[in-house]
C-alpha cells in the first residue's frame, strides 16, 4: 500500500485534531439515557445556552454548565 499524502493510513498532511468545542463542532448529549448529537451553531449561542442542529434538521437548545 502506498503511504504519500491523501492515502490511507498516512498521516501526513491531515489537520491537527482539536479539543473542546468548536466553531460548528460537533456536541453531544444525554436524554432519557440515550447519547444524542448534533452541529453548533455559533451565531445562536446566547449567554445561558448553545444551540445544535440534529441530524434530523431540529434545532436543540442546551443550557451551558453553571460556573
Amino acid at each position: 500500500m502506498p503511504m504519500g499524502p491523501g492515502t490511507y493510513g498516512s498521516k501526513k498532511g491531515r489537520p491537527p485534531k482539536k479539543k473542546g468545542y468548536q466553531k460548528g463542532g460537533l456536541i453531544s448529549w444525554m436524554f432519557g439515557g440515550k447519547k444524542y448529537s448534533g452541529k453548533l451553531i455559533p451565531s445562536m449561542e446566547t449567554a445561558t445556552h448553545r444551540f445544535a442542529r440534529t441530524h434530523n434538521g431540529k434545532i436543540k437548545r442546551l443550557p451551558k454548565k453553571k460556573k
